[in-house]
């Protein structure tokens, strides 16, 4: 993954919190309801072209609340998500962004994907048929915006983003604008 230009090229938004943080930020919001962290603690990597190759980042919540993401595009981790509570466990293995099970309390259950009328570029992009559908029955509802993920959501994500750039020292020349 350190030859893909999306990846590792500035002038392309390269760096791995932009490409696939993104996702995993989505979720822990998702699972905190769209509240926003109390605090935003980001270590990580470089390259030597001046993206994020690795990041950890650890969020608190209010309520003695924690979420940890890590990413990288260095090694392949698990690729899964964890909420664990004082009323169990819910985990979400492999391919977190695109999944198709679930396993609450050590119970698995399964969510087949449609399959492909054509050959994909990644595992499970046929999932993505779903967000797609919602965006069209957004439209034709004359919504500006998906209730599902609303601005202010998008907003905190890409502020957490920024965060997490910032202490890793990643700058890009859009940001002295």
């Amino acid at each position: 993954m350190l030859e893909t230009p999306r990846l590792v090229d500035k002038e392309l938004g390269g760096g791995v919190l932009l490409d696939i943080g993104c996702y995993c930020l989505q979720f822990v919001c998702m699972a905190f309801s769209g509240e926003k962290p109390e605090s935003v603690q980001a270590t990580g990597f470089l390259t030597e072209k001046g993206v994020d190759e690795a990041v950890t980042i650890v969020l608190k919540y209010s309520r003695k609340r924690m979420a940890l993401v890590t990413v990288t595009m260095a090694v392949q981790l698990a690729n899964q998500a964890t909420i664990s509570g004082t009323k169990g466990t819910i985990t979400i293995p492999g391919l977190m962004w695109c999944p198709t099970s679930l396993v609450v309390n050590g119970k698995a259950q399964e969510f087949p994907l449609p399959a492909p009328p054509q050959p994909l570029n990644f595992i499970n992009s046929t999932g993505l048929c779903y967000e797609a559908e919602r965006v069209r029955q957004c439209l034709q509802k004359g919504l500006k915006e998906c209730p599902d993920l609303p601005l202010a959501e998008s907003e905190l994500i890409m502020s957490i983003l920024d965060e997490a750039r910032r202490q890793v020292g990643v700058v890009y020349d859009q940001d002295a604008a």
